[in-house]
């Protein structure tokens, strides 16, 4: 959508026309500069005009909220006055807020976030407040202030979407769990990754995830960095030496490291007489379980530190 279109679309709610369109059109350009220092990032911003917004105006201070996500069916482009959208007078909530005179700032008020996502199905909207200059004469006091709070908008909006973007590269790595286990024993685990991978983990399986070539050590010390867990398969062949020493060791300093972000599963799967392996020393201190190769599944994902809930049709796959 073009800015003349944004300016002028009066089917899209009440519209938001100008002067008040471009203060938002200053702001999706600032947005843009502040992205081009970061292709990745800006891929995965979603343009301004594409977001649902409500604008409030006040006589002292305005508020725009943007959709974290893209508008529903068409771009909602609301605006209110202070008294028609807000059950609290301007002056009190000036007074309760400060800083606002003077400054633009993202705001923390659940009740404007329960009403956002109640009445606009606005999920995780982005809130700010501001002073309410949308016109000012050129090289005016009045124009410094535009250009400042529409460059201060633009860096809160663009401070949201940096936090997103690392929560959602930090769940992506988050589904990787590490498999700790005997050469052996590399049928059960196999079996056991396959069916971690179907239902949306991501099973970090030597022979999955080394490349011909690759530095052993460094290569179990990535899989370790980008896990969210490390499970090890205690049955009589496992024994704390060599490399399996090291998956130990590297498992307890992610454990230190990453806190309730990363825990340790440690099971003991009988072999085909009924004997149970050892439990490695280091491993003690951690909660294990004695269990058949049939309940690994839901015992793993039991103690795993994340749910997953994405839900898509297996034929939009």
């Amino acid at each position: 959508m073009s800015w003349t279109d944004y300016t002028r679309a009066k089917h899209f709610g009440n519209g938001i026309f100008l002067p008040y369109s471009d203060l938002i059109a200053d702001i999706a350009f600032n947005l843009d500069n502040l992205l081009s220092t970061n292709p990745i990032l800006a891929h995965n911003v979603i343009p301004i005009p594409n977001r649902d917004i409500v604008l409030v105006k006040g006589k002292k201070i305005s508020l725009l909220a943007f959709s974290s996500n893209a508008y529903r069916h068409l771009p909602l482009f609301q605006t209110y006055e202070w008294e028609d959208f807000l059950s609290i007078d301007e002056e009190l909530f000036i007074k309760d807020h400060p800083s606002i005179i003077i400054d633009s700032l993202v705001l923390n008020a659940d009740n404007l976030y329960d009403f956002l996502s109640k009445n606009y199905s606005m999920l995780d909207p982005i809130l700010i407040m501001f002073p309410s200059v949308f016109q000012a004469p050129k090289d005016s006091v009045e124009e410094r202030i535009k250009i400042d709070i529409t460059y201060k908008i633009a860096q809160s909006i663009l401070d949201k979407e940096i936090k997103n973007y690392e929560e959602k590269k930090e769940m992506e790595n988050n589904t990787e769990v590490f498999l700790s286990h005997k050469s052996n024993d590399k049928s059960l685990v196999r079996e056991i990754a396959l069916t971690l991978s179907s239902i949306g983990y991501s099973p970090w399986l030597d022979e999955d995830k080394m490349k011909a070539g690759a530095n052993l050590e460094r290569s179990i010390r990535s899989g370790f960095e980008n896990s969210c867990a490390a499970v090890f398969f205690i049955t009589p062949n496992f024994k704390d030496e060599g490399y399996l020493a090291s998956e130990i060791d590297y498992a307890i300093a992610e454990k230190r490291e990453k806190g309730d972000k990363f825990v340790i599963i440690t099971l003991l799967i009988p072999d085909d007489k009924g004997s149970y392996g050892e439990v490695p020393k280091l491993l003690k201190s951690y909660v294990w379980k004695e269990i058949e190769p049939i309940q690994a599944i839901r015992t793993i994902v039991e103690a795993l530190p994340i749910k997953l809930n994405k839900v898509s049709w297996k034929s939009d796959l």
